[in-house]
């Protein structure tokens, strides 16, 4: 399950989760070393990350027929506890959460040109429900002065953050072949501004607990777009800069601030993927740590009291997916 999880997206593969096992439950935690300080020093992408590997975790423990109830932000005096999987006993696996875990491993991120094909109406209004799902939104830019309006805005930032050197030495950083994580130089052709910007479903959240929400629900439609033989193409610079991502948010009409901005359409399969960590650097057993005498610093314990802390409970608690913010609100 813990595999399947890590291969959620993550900003620039920083991969910047850690889980921790217990009795019965499950621990999701930010990683700071992971953060981007100078692309997101607010942790706004990373929290949105994090909230996809969350999503990844329960689709795979719902298709294993392990029922499940989540926690958001579930300790108020650390912030960098993200959320609890609180396990309840056995569930029946439905067709869906299967379809969508056995294709977790063929998710990827499209960085080439989409071909002219559109998506059909089906398509889009599963998208919409799997985005109600998980307390959100979806809305999309259809319009030909709204498409305008968002490649011109992306063309900006692109420019401003391609002529910051502390974001490309940051993006440095990152780039790298024969690692567990960042991102391979055959993964990095990405085509020129004009032809990244269309088709593109903007997802807006509230704050807070919504930032996970955000990455959740994106999790969820990306995982539906591989299903369908769909894809999709991130286009988070519109998002990275506060004066970019305010003026996006006004030109739409937005009531909320956006978090998340993708191209969606049809491409070529087969591109090159991205690196993930092992399991046992982002998995902690709570019991291993506590006898090394910290919760922070402790090095993962591959025992098989890992395997023993994710069994389920006897708890009954209902499954409660995507519990969180209804307000929260997503675009396309």
């Amino acid at each position: 399950m813990i595999e399947l999880a890590t291969r959620a997206p993550s900003v620039h593969n920083t991969q910047p989760w850690r889980f921790q096992a217990g009795p019965g439950a499950l621990d999701l935690y930010a990683d700071r070393t992971r953060q981007l300080a100078h692309l997101d020093p607010t942790g706004r992408q990373l929290t949105i990350s994090c909230g996809a590997a969350l999503l990844f975790a329960r689709v795979a423990l719902a298709a294993a027929g392990v029922a499940h109830h989540v926690e958001l932000m579930p300790n108020h005096d650390d912030f960098d506890l993200l959320a609890r999987i609180l396990l309840a006993g056995d569930q029946e696996a439905g067709p869906d959460e299967t379809l969508l875990a056995r294709t977790i491993p063929r998710r990827s991120t499209v960085r080439g040109i989409f071909d002219e094909r559109r998506v059909p109406a089906r398509l889009r209004d599963r998208l919409a429900a799997d985005a109600a799902s998980e307390g959100a939104w979806l809305r999309w830019i259809d319009s030909p002065p709204e498409r305008a309006v968002t490649a011109v805005l992306v063309t900006r930032a692109t420019r401003v953050e391609e002529a910051d050197p502390a974001y490309r030495a940051e993006l440095r950083r990152w780039r790298r072949d024969g690692g567990p994580d960042g991102v391979p130089a055959a993964a990095l052709p990405y085509p020129p501004p004009r032809q990244r910007a269309s088709d593109a479903p903007l997802r807006d959240f509230e704050p807070d607990n919504a930032r996970l929400e955000a990455g959740q629900a994106t999790a969820r439609i990306l995982l539906r777009l591989t299903a369908a033989g769909a894809a999709a193409s991130p286009l988070g610079q519109v998002l990275d800069l506060p004066w970019t991502r305010e003026q996006l948010r006004l030109r739409l009409g937005l009531l909320g601030h956006p978090q998340m901005l993708l191209r969606l359409g049809y491409a070529p399969a087969g591109g090159p993927g991205t690196p993930r960590r092992p399991v046992e650097d982002v998995l902690a057993d709570q019991v291993a740590e506590a006898r090394a005498g910290s919760t922070q610093d402790a090095r993962p314990d591959r025992s098989p009291h890992v395997r023993a802390g994710l069994a389920p409970n006897a708890r009954t608690d209902p499954v409660r997916p995507g519990a969180g913010n209804r307000s929260a609100s997503v675009l396309t």
